[in-house]
């Protein structure tokens, strides 16, 4: 009988990197993925050809390294699934919780496939075939989504040559800045001892209004932000598309993201970006290196050199063809703290191994990395305001607040208060109030600037324990 070729390997490895790419393909040049596929075919060849001149057993190889790049790779997925599990009020929302369980059930793992090392043949087979049914899925995702641009995009193109022209005239240019996890003024006061009233008046002297105590609609980035696009809550049996992209591009605008891992036309990206740019990063967020690199700050050098560039590029797109919504998602003030006051570079200090605290507990570096955002939000404020031919529409909204270690009550107020500023003709800004929520910013800008009729909904904030998605309506107490 003939034995099966042991192909499992490659497939499992191309697996995470072909998911991230199908689900980020508009923002990932194709030179991206053939420079990572090609490390992956070679890291996978010489694990395999060290193994096999110690084992002589292509197949008992094979299975070694798919053993190994599944520890390393499977750690999100697992996590993921065992964020859902309560155990008597236990949840595992923790690094330090987690990791322990997942080694423990390789090595359980590990061990039942040493004892059934003797069907090795079986087992490449049953690994052969699984492999493809995962790969199958993102591929059949980028096959349609090549097959699907290349019919439309000249059809569409004729066909809104037309309106565009006609709607583009005279609109601002809009830039929607959300520097993460910038807490709200009581959080910075009570806190931080910190008073954030400097910043606050040169917003408002600017012609800003400060919704002062605006909370988020949820306590996280993965719903926070899109909810904010989404205009609206989340719910479980749809998903939140971005309104905000659908309803501007309509209008003739272009839609700028400048928290792309890169732009779809740009061909600057080089070996040494490699294992600096943010699909890396996305890529090692799914395995059980970034319980490490998360424990220890490793992701520091990265999110300091990201900060900059966002701030590089989000004054130089004042220069762009008009009208454009430029989305700008900046890392900061959200931990690892990398940047002092006057933002130099700051010696990152390794962490305890402290279950009950989070990198948001060094209230020193969140404090002194908050007041060089400022400073570089300033920057930028007066780069638009001095260079835009027509009055622009700013909004600068933190999309959570800090996710201390406090009692129950005092962390969801601290991490749903946040930052919100928003600068709009005065007689947009007469409907803002103090209290306004981020899934009502654009429903607030498209019903009086746009008169879109886009009715505002109740302000709501929903909170979850750290990880968790069960989120809990948390509105009353976020408001105390």
């Amino acid at each position: 009988m003939k034995k099966p070729i042991p192909f499992h390997p490659l497939l499992f490895l191309l697996f995470p990197l072909l998911t991230v790419y199908s689900a980020n393909i508009k923002n990932i040049p194709v030179l991206i993925i053939i420079y990572y596929a090609s490390v992956i075919v070679l890291l996978a060849a010489a694990c395999f050809a060290v193994i096999y001149a110690v084992l002589k057993s292509k197949r008992e190889a094979a299975l070694i390294v798919s053993f190994i790049f599944a520890l390393v790779f499977l750690y999100g997925t697992f996590s993921s699934v065992i964020m859902k599990a309560n155990i008597g009020g236990f949840v595992f929302s923790r690094n330090i919780h987690r990791v322990p369980v997942y080694l423990l059930l390789f090595s359980i793992i590990g061990i039942l496939l040493f004892r059934a090392r003797n069907h090795i043949s079986s087992l490449t087979k049953l690994l052969n075939f699984v492999s493809i049914i995962l790969i199958i899925f993102p591929v059949v995702n980028i096959s349609a989504h090549y097959l699907v641009s290349g019919k439309s995009t000249t059809n569409s193109q004729i066909n809104n040559n037309n309106t565009v022209a006609k709607l583009r005239g005279d609109l601002p240019d809009i830039y929607y800045i959300i520097p993460d996890g910038y807490a709200g003024y009581d959080t910075l006061r009570e806190i931080y001892g910190y008073d954030n009233g400097e910043f606050i008046d040169y917003l408002r002297k600017k012609g800003f209004y400060v919704a002062i105590k605006s909370r988020s609609n949820y306590p996280r980035t993965e719903y926070s932000i899109p909810s904010s696009l989404g205009m609206n809550y989340h719910n479980e049996k749809k998903i939140i598309e971005n309104a905000v992209m659908r309803t501007f591009e309509a209008k003739g605008y272009k839609y700028i993201s400048l928290s792309d891992m890169m732009e779809s036309g740009d061909t600057n990206f080089s070996l040494k970006d490699m294992f600096t740019n943010e699909f890396f990063i996305i890529i090692i967020r799914t395995t059980i290196i970034d319980a490490v690199a998360q424990r220890f700050k490793l992701y520091s050098n990265y999110v300091r050199r990201n900060v900059l560039r966002s701030f590089e590029k989000l004054s130089k797109s004042v220069e762009l063809e008009s009208p454009k919504f430029v989305f700008a998602h900046i890392m900061s003030p959200h931990p690892p703290y990398v940047f002092g006051k006057n933002g130099e570079k700051t010696e990152v200090k390794m962490m305890a191994l402290n279950v009950y605290k989070t990198p948001w507990d060094d209230n020193e570096g969140y404090k002194n990395q908050l007041i060089y955002i400022n400073s570089r939000l300033k920057e930028t404020v007066d780069t638009i305001l001095s260079k835009s031919k027509k009055r622009p529409i700013i909004i600068i909204q933190g999309d959570h607040g800090p996710n201390l270690a406090l009692n129950s009550e005092s962390r969801i107020k601290a991490s749903t208060r946040i930052m919100n500023a928003y600068y709009l003709p005065a007689d947009i800004q007469k409907h803002l109030y103090s209290s306004i929520t981020p899934v009502n910013s654009f429903r607030v800008i498209l019903k009086y600037y746009f008169n879109d009729g886009n009715e505002l909904l109740p302000d709501r904030v929903f909170y979850a324990p750290f990880e968790s998605t069960k989120f809990e309506d948390v509105t009353e107490t976020s408001r105390q």
